[in-house]
């Protein structure tokens, strides 16, 4: 069983392209249960700085899931060639591991991302798209997640893409002591944004949400204002700030909304952050006189400093990842070589029996004991058959490509139950598509 990974982040896109291939929580299962009958097991993980599938199945073609990419991006062909990156087997593995420890994030060790690939866990399974391997696998990567924000200090110190924003805005215009932000987004993140905001003396914060019910429960909890999502033009034509970060699957704030508040600032600049994915302004407005307009893409230096307080601590959880990686890989190879025995086995079996009985209805005169030593003689046959495939299958090393050829050579099923108690994984912590 193969575990393949392709996918885009942060190193490999840009935003412009991330946001094209970003699969919302409301479309992952549709689009889990389509790819599936293609690529077998398979899950998302998709957060603002990735989009990556893994997926399970002995033949395994990388082209569909690129297929996919350039189908949902609607990008020319060729184009993506050097966004998109390819993981097969043990690499594969290591990397959804690294990326729930932390590792692979835009902020080292960031807090979010294990909740995220805990979301993805759980959204396969509900989906029926969650098999024997996937389920191992992540299951492994949560385990090693938690064990490395629990005992080295990667997460120590550690911000979240929310209050890098903060202090991108602060470091470049000097403070935010009497200024107006308006946060554009009442979920996770923007409870985050505007949490930040307050803890570092901002004048004025504004929520806005297209669920005003939302909007006044956060303004309520942090003592802020909330604003009905049709004010958004009156506001942005007064506030000194606006952060976005809706969960919103299209463009929330237009060129036009824009220019008309713009209109309205008799020259006043509005800073503008969107940590949304897909953006939430449109990329457009980039280039209207009056809006200084920053994304993702433009908190990566900033944040990139913040990290070297924690690179020390990345050697460390790399070997908790190295000892996970060789703990998954033992149960792999004894997972495949137990389903292939079972599988060969049992096929072999029926074979016999149909056989013998068939044999024994042509023999009506054999007596009881002698009907026993045909049956006899016939297991005796079969062991004796199966003996050196099943030990090459049990092969340490090459018992995984063993156990695929026998597979294939003899139509065997691939379809094993899920990993069941391999490793736990935590129910707790939602772990929405906020940022990693």
């Amino acid at each position: 069983m193969t575990v393949l990974l392709l996918g885009v982040n942060h190193d490999t896109a840009p935003v412009a392209i991330r946001e094209q291939l970003a699969i919302s929580a409301g479309q992952t299962p549709a689009v889990l249960q389509r790819l599936s009958p293609v690529v077998g097991e398979v899950a998302v993980v998709s957060t603002c700085n990735r989009t990556e599938f893994y997926a399970a199945h002995p033949d395994i073609a990388a082209s569909a899931l690129t297929a996919f990419f350039y189908e949902i991006s609607q990008a020319e062909p060729g184009s993506l060639e050097d966004a998109l990156y390819l993981r097969e087997g043990q690499d594969a593995a290591e990397h959804l591991m690294r990326v729930a420890c932390g590792l692979d994030s835009m902020i080292l060790g960031e807090p979010q991302i294990l909740g995220q690939v805990r979301y993805a866990w759980r959204t396969a399974r509900e989906a029926g798209t969650m098999g024997a391997v996937l389920d191992a696998l992540f299951r492994a990567a949560l385990n090693v997640g938690k064990e490395a924000r629990s005992n080295t200090a990667i997460s120590r110190g550690a911000v979240s893409v929310s209050h890098a924003a903060v202090e991108f805005a602060r470091e470049r215009l000097g403070g935010l002591t009497g200024k107006s932000i308006l946060v554009i987004g009442a979920g996770d993140t923007g409870a985050l944004v505007a949490r930040n905001l307050r803890s570092h003396g901002a004048g004025q914060i504004v929520i806005a949400n297209r669920g005003y019910e939302r909007s006044t429960e956060l303004a309520g909890m942090l003592g802020v204002q909330a604003v009905r999502f049709e004010r958004l033009v009156q506001c942005l034509s007064v506030v000194d700030i606006v952060i976005s970060c809706t969960g919103a699957p299209h463009t929330v704030v237009s060129c036009e909304m824009l220019e008309t508040a713009l209109g309205r600032r008799r020259g006043r600049t509005l800073f503008a952050i969107d940590i949304a994915m897909p953006r939430d302004i449109a990329p457009g407005a980039g280039d209207l006189a009056g809006l200084s307009l920053h994304d993702l893409d433009d908190l990566h230096s900033r944040i990139a400093v913040n990290d070297e307080t924690r690179r020390e601590a990345a050697l460390d959880v790399g070997k908790l990842v190295d000892a996970q990686i060789a703990e998954f890989l033992a149960w792999h190879a004894g997972h495949v070589a137990g389903g292939t025995i079972r599988a060969l086995r049992e096929q072999a079996e029926a074979v016999r029996l149909k056989e013998l009985e068939r044999s024994l209805r042509r023999m009506p005169d054999l007596t009881e004991r002698e009907r026993d030593l045909v049956a006899i003689l016939t297991k005796s046959i079969v062991n004796k058959i199966l003996h050196q495939p099943l030990r090459e299958v049990r092969d340490p090393d090459l018992g995984t490509a063993n156990a695929a050829s026998l597979r294939r050579l003899f139509g065997l099923s691939d379809e094993f139950p899920l990993a069941g108690d391999f490793l736990p994984a935590e129910p707790d912590e939602s772990g929405h598509r906020a940022a990693d």
